[in-house]
């Protein structure tokens, strides 16, 4: 995910929901618990994901 300010981050979680690459989110983060890789950018587990609009 990159942030409107250009901030990558490499989110994991499970059932968060399915969205759209391009699709506007709104994501509550906490500190990666795992060892996992989910791509480039600073890695942080999803606690909630909403779409916005």
């Amino acid at each position: 995910m990159v942030t409107d300010d250009g901030r990558e981050y490499a989110l994991h979680g499970t059932d968060k929901g399915t969205f759209a690459t391009g699709a506007w989110v709104r994501v509550t983060t906490a500190a990666a618990t795992a060892e996992v890789d989910c791509g480039p950018g600073v890695p942080v587990s999803i606690l909630k994901m909403s779409p916005v609009g």
